[in-house]
């Protein structure tokens, strides 16, 4: 077993004696407990076999189980069941893809990518709950925001490392890591800035050997491509990452140019990566640097901001704090990012709680009933806030 996670934090686990890691929302719990943590807690779960196999369980306790031959309609079902649907493709082309080159380690962590599962989690790591994370296969690189430089400075701390957010200009700005340790996986720090209605972040990765890109829009991974001798995911894969990167970079007349740039030869990565980015109109002068490089750049461009690491209930009052006044309020009920959420649930728990104690003074006869319906209405008004946002439906 490679691994075994189910999507709950590891203090709500913690009362049925599950002591394992937890990172980004999953916790590793024991292979043989995960049907019934999951049927109990009423979250999914996702366990990782060597082949690669996956079983992911629901909380209903449904169960999908899937390897090598798995069709697209399983994938699709899996994916649902663990909260992210537009990650059915990628799962399905990680396990099926036939390619001698395309390792199990490989397919593993790009299962867990296209999931949300941080491949941290993977390491034999015996490190306490939030340790810090690594990512081997994205070394060097910056993650791009659809987002003006304030409010990316704002919530930067959510990211839970330190970091550096530079202007791009036209509601864009780059997340670089500062280098301090920990460093949060690429790919998750994409995924994570990209939560709220009509968000999405870039992540861009590069090596000697290989470079990449993962795409992440309402907080899911919805394309991700590498250049790289290991693998060659076809040329369904690159046509359909063509038509979601042009798209959202509004320059749908360059898809078919965008296209040619993912099935460039993996020979040269990093020109085929900067290719890209220039037909999407993204800035393309720190691609190729070296992480020393690309840090003290980070940290000499003008207007530059850098961002502490900071516990997670202080990011949170962080980019309450510091978010622009004036589109504050109105951008947090609208789009609903992680921080608001996470603010809405604690109110929700506390007003439960204060719910249960007026129905308990109700029934004595110390209070009148509108009390209790009072409280249990302003209950289910914060509860309505913790879902994610609505995504808006893309034109056909």
């Amino acid at each position: 077993m490679r691994l075994s996670v189910l999507w709950a934090s590891g203090h709500r686990l913690a009362g049925y004696g599950v002591t394992g890691r937890s990172m980004d929302g999953w916790t590793v719990v024991p292979a043989e407990a995960l049907a019934e943590l999951a049927r109990r807690c009423r979250r999914p779960g996702c366990a990782i076999d060597d082949g690669p196999a996956v079983t992911v369980v629901g909380p209903d306790g449904d169960a999908v189980r899937l390897d090598g031959a798995a069709t697209l309609p399983d994938a699709a079902r899996a994916a649902t069941l663990l909260g992210q649907p537009d990650a059915a493709g990628l799962v399905h082309r990680a396990l099926s893809v036939d390619s001698p080159f395309y390792d199990e380690p490989a397919r593993v962590v790009d299962v867990c990518r296209a999931v949300g599962i941080p491949a941290a989690l993977l390491a034999p790591d015996e490190s306490t709950m939030d340790g810090p994370a690594v990512d081997a296969t994205a070394d060097v690189g910056f993650v791009l925001l659809r987002l003006d430089a304030t409010t990316a400075a704002a919530e930067a701390p959510l990211a839970r490392h330190s970091a550096w957010v530079l202007p791009m200009g036209r509601g864009w700005a780059l997340h670089v890591w500062d280098g301090q340790a920990p460093r949060q996986p690429l790919p998750d720090t994409a995924i994570g800035f990209s939560h709220g209605a009509n968000r999405f972040a870039l992540a861009v990765w590069w090596a000697a050997d290989r470079a990449g890109f993962l795409f992440a829009r309402s907080g899911r991974a919805v394309s991700a491509h590498e250049w790289s001798p290991r693998v060659d995911l076809g040329v369904g894969h690159t046509a359909e990452a063509g038509r979601t990167l042009s798209s959202a970079f509004r320059v749908p007349d360059r898809a078919l140019d965008v296209t040619s740039a993912l099935r460039r030869s993996p020979a040269r990565p990093v020109e085929a990566l900067v290719e890209l980015l220039t037909l999407l109109g993204v800035p393309t002068d720190l691609v190729g640097r070296t992480g020393e490089e690309l840090i003290e750049a980070a940290r000499s461009a003008p207007g530059a901001v850098h961002t502490p690491r900071l516990s997670p209930l202080r990011a949170v009052a962080h980019a309450l704090r510091e978010t622009p006044a004036d589109t504050a309020v109105d951008r947090a009920m609208r789009e609903r990012p992680a921080w608001y959420r996470l603010l809405n649930a604690a109110v929700a728990s506390v007003m439960a709680f204060l719910t249960v104690v007026l129905f308990v003074n109700w029934r004595w006869g110390s209070i009148e009933w509108w009390w209790v319906a009072l409280s249990a209405a302003t209950t289910l008004s914060y509860a309505a806030a913790v879902r994610p946002g609505r995504r808006r439906r893309r034109a056909r």
